[in-house]
């Protein structure tokens, strides 16, 4: 993908989001319906100026246009552990209440002026080809320690929707390692706590050697409960010994 189709991407997402049609953004920005079309699907170049401007009218930054992850190793402070291995991750939550396998993935941007990184989480997709198309996105910063990464997320049209994730960092080289997952659960109207699956790669369910991901993902087994009765804790605890 070129820069011009990422940037037209990203023009897409945030006006989807934003609630605006082509020809209201036109008019915010002084040009015409077609034009912004042309943008979104990277047919036509934009200048500093229109870039700018598309910004404002979205209430975004212009990185926020331009932030495109890139498949090459630039330097970043992971530089062992599972997390180096990718730019982008696949991540998976099952949520009982509506017996939803909620989809998602990240991307992690290199920021080389800083000791952490930046991410993008694309919550909730439908289809993970196209993970821009989530429904709901979130921006953050992602910090590596030996063991583990956290990662801090906002919602970039909701202030008060923040999700943390505290994921294991294993050294050897495996394609799935586990987490934690914090978030205000608008169904449950509750702070809620989530196992997380995350994955180098898309999976599916006959990836799992016999297991489905609900399965994996459940905190209603005999190690989760007795950890919980002993400690007065929600801890991780992998009952999935055959990580792929």
């Amino acid at each position: 993908m070129t820069i011009r189709e990422h940037v037209g991407k990203r023009i897409h997402l945030y006006r989807i989001k934003q609630n605006l049609t082509l020809e209201q953004l036109a008019i915010l920005i002084g040009k015409t319906p077609s034009t912004i079309s042309k943008y979104e699907l990277g047919k036509i170049s934009i200048d500093l100026d229109t870039l700018s401007s598309i910004a404002n009218a979205l209430n975004i930054s212009i990185q926020q246009l331009v932030d495109q992850p890139s498949t090459e190793r630039k330097k970043r402070r992971a530089t062992s552990g599972y997390f180096s291995l990718k730019s982008r991750y696949f991540i998976y939550q099952y949520f009982s209440p509506m017996r939803k396998l909620i989809t998602c993935a990240i991307d992690i941007i290199p920021d080389s002026s800083a000791s952490d990184d930046r991410i993008m989480f694309y919550y909730d997709v439908p289809d993970l080809e196209n993970p821009t198309d989530a429904n709901f996105l979130y921006e953050g910063r992602i910090c590596y320690y030996d063991a583990f990464v956290t990662m801090k997320l906002s919602n970039l049209f909701s202030a008060k929707d923040e999700v943390f994730i505290y994921a294991k960092n294993p050294l050897w080289i495996r394609n799935t390692t586990t987490g934690l997952m914090m978030f205000l659960s608008q169904t449950l109207g509750n702070p809620s706590v989530a196992k997380v699956l995350i994955s180098t790669e898309a999976l599916q369910n006959e990836d799992l050697q016999g297991e489905t991901l609900r399965d994996i993902l459940s905190l209603n087994n005999r190690e989760v409960l007795s950890a919980m009765k002993r400690t007065n804790c929600l801890m991780l605890v992998d009952t999935w010994e055959k990580m792929l």
